[in-house]
Parts: C-alpha cells; structure tokens; sequence
C-alpha cells in the first residue's frame, strides 16, 4: 500500500511540473496586461498574487508530503530487513539444533 502511495506522489509531482509552466505563463500574460495600464489592473495583480502564494503554499505541502512518504517508506525497510534478519536467525539457530541434537 506505501508503495502505491509513493507511486500515486510521483504521479502527482509530475502533474505539479507540468502545470507550472502553463501557471506561469499565465501570470506573464496578466503581468502584460498591466504594463499596459489596463483597466482592471488591480484586480489583475491580486490574482496573480494570489495565484502565486497558492502555488507557493502548494508547493511547501507536496515537499512535505513528500518527506513523509520517504520517512514512512524508510521505516518500513527497516522493518522489513529487521523481519529478514530475525527469520534468517531463527532458521540459523534450527538448523544448529537439528545439527547438534
């Protein structure tokens, strides 16, 4: 199920990426507009800024997701190897015993 997460994020990320440029572009469209002293500039620049504090907070909690998801990813590997060592150790300590009855 982590891993499945971990590969939803990645899907997520690369959506983010792509919509970045197209965010952008968009912002540069109403910057023209209000170097031109169009009508509505006010307006258009508390847009942008807002556009852009979204995109900014946005930012901060996919970064922080993505710290979690590592950090769970990370601690289930150590779960897991320590699972592996101690069965590896169980089968060692059997196998000394059939060996030494």
């Amino acid at each position: 199920m982590l891993v499945s997460f971990c590969s939803f994020f990645q899907a997520l990320e690369d959506e983010l990426s792509g919509r970045h440029a197209e965010l952008m572009e968009n912002c540069q469209v109403g910057e023209d507009l209000i170097k031109e002293n169009h009508f509505g500039s006010p307006q258009i620049r508390e847009r942008i800024d807002h556009v852009k504090d979204s995109w900014d907070r946005l930012q901060e909690l996919a970064a922080a997701r993505k710290k979690r998801l590592q950090e769970a990813l990370d601690m289930y590997q150590v779960r897991l190897i320590d699972y592996g060592t101690k069965m590896v150790f169980s089968y060692s300590i059997q196998i000394d015993c059939k060996r030494y009855p």
